[in-house]
Parts: structure tokens; C-alpha cells; sequence
């Protein structure tokens, strides 16, 4: 359920928080949840958000997909995730790189930086009561 709320979802949104537990949260429509242990989100600017992975290796995606007939009933997943490392090059790098391409075009992908790859520590579903 988490990867259909996470991948190729233009509103995912990452959320960190820097040494002194100051948060920020910014949009990473580049997550990706790659297996049953880790995500890869692409470095598209997010430019705070690596400052804080430096020193706090925690952090935690948010994806969901409006209900638009009952906006209440809008399901979210929150992923909670460690910092595994990045890459600038290789296959998975590629692999995202040629993703992005697909889906926001060639200009986008070229600005590529790198792909920080994490751990999955817990998913919470979030879904709505019936009514």
C-alpha cells in the first residue's frame, strides 16, 4: 500500500530535523520505495534537508493521494527511515535518472545531483474511518 501512496507521486513530502530537533519538511516527488528495506529519493535541490541528514541520519516520508469525491477519506502512508548513504553514479543511480526522465522529462533528470538510498525502520498506513 505504501508504494502505491510513495512512488511516482508528485506530493510526496521528507521531513527532517537538524542537530538541535529543528524540523523542516520539503516535497521529494523523486521517493521511491525500491524493495521491502530501503527508499531512494532523488537530490533535486533539498538543500536543508541534506544539511540536516548530516547530522541527524533521520527521516520520515509522507505519501499520500487525495480522495478528491471525500476528502477526508484520503489514505497516507509515513514511511520512517535511516540514512544508508548516496550515490552519484551506478545502476541505481541510472536507474532513477532514467525514471525521472519518464516522468518530468530529460531537463529535469540532467539536474540530477545524486540518489540518497535509506533504511526503512517502520511504515504506518493511515486510513480514514468508513462512514
Amino acid at each position: 500500500k505504501a508504494r502505491s501512496l510513495i512512488n511516482g507521486n508528485g506530493f510526496t513530502l521528507i521531513s527532517t530535523s537538524d542537530a538541535k530537533g529543528v524540523a523542516n519538511t520539503a516535497f521529494a516527488g523523486s521517493a521511491t520505495i525500491i524493495d521491502d528495506e530501503r527508499m531512494a529519493v532523488i537530490q533535486l535541490g533539498l538543500g536543508k534537508t541534506i544539511e540536516n541528514l548530516k547530522d541527524n541520519r533521520n527521516a520520515m516520508v509522507i505519501g499520500f493521494r487525495i480522495n478528491e469525491d471525500n476528502p477526508m477519506g484520503t489514505e497516507m502512508a509515513r514511511v520512517y527511515l535511516s540514512l544508508m548513504g548516496d550515490e552519484d553514479s551506478g545502476s541505481l543511480f541510472e536507474k532513477m535518472k532514467e525514471g525521472l526522465k519518464k516522468e518530468a522529462g530529460e531537463g529535469l533528470a540532467s539536474m540530477m545531483q545524486r540518489v540518497w538510498v535509506f533504511r526503512i525502520e517502520d511504515i504506518r498506513i493511515s486510513v480514514p474511518p468508513a462512514m
